[in-house]
């Protein structure tokens, strides 16, 4: 059976308001201990998971499935930078709703499919609107990009990349080579590269005429 097609499976209505036991033993038989969908990886910073809530308090905590107060949950979870601004966001507003609709509002979209129009056209579901609902804002869980800061970069180099540099610098000398020059001489300066360049020089100068007398 589809994902898809496990919400109108007529069966399941064998399920609702039977005595607990043998609630537990027909889902076991036909295989239902509830399903789980995930939208986006479970490895990134933002992702979404759906599951039949119902079911979970009936195997763990024996709650027959008519007298679960949730059928199903929707679960907005996030880590690192992604939960520190959704937190602003909350402690800014002071809506936990109106924060979390915002973000699925902008994550995620259930549409209809219409072979008449591209993907992007196609309407939404009506179901999904109406959980929803009308005038929501969207949400999007990334921050302006740091300017750059060259003697940020000094400092990890200093901590992270220059005691292998220097390793590898006393390897070639002792072997009586030159890798490290050469992987330093073919490295190649991207457009992006240059222009840090630049703002890194314009920094540099701006300290130095702030400490002029």
């Amino acid at each position: 059976m589809r994902d898809a097609d496990i919400w109108d499976d007529p069966s399941l209505l064998e399920l609702v308001c039977l005595p607990l036991q043998e609630e537990v033993e027909l889902a076991a038989r036909k295989g239902r201990t509830g399903h789980t969908l995930y939208l986006g990886s479970k490895r990134s910073e933002a992702y979404f998971c759906l599951y039949e809530k119902d079911y979970e308090q009936m195997v763990r905590y024996g709650i027959p499935l008519c007298e679960a107060e949730v059928k199903n949950r929707f679960e907005i979870r996030l880590k690192s930078e992604r939960a520190y601004l959704a937190a602003k966001d909350i402690i800014a507003g002071g809506d936990l709703m109106q924060t979390a609709f915002s973000i699925i509002n902008n994550y995620v979209r259930f549409v209809d499919r219409d072979k008449t129009k591209p993907h992007a056209r196609w309407p939404i579901n009506g179901d999904w609107a109406q959980f929803i609902g009308t005038h929501r804002s969207k949400l999007k869980l990334t921050a302006e990009p740091k300017p750059f800061d060259w003697l940020r970069i000094l400092d990890w180099l200093s901590k992270q990349a220059v005691p292998t540099i220097r390793m590898l610098v006393e390897i070639d000398r002792k072997r009586g080579t030159h890798v490290v020059e050469e992987l330093f001489d073919n490295a190649v300066l991207t457009k992006r590269h240059e222009k840090l360049i630049q703002e890194a020089l314009a920094q540099i100068e701006a300290q130095q005429l702030s400490v002029e007398p």
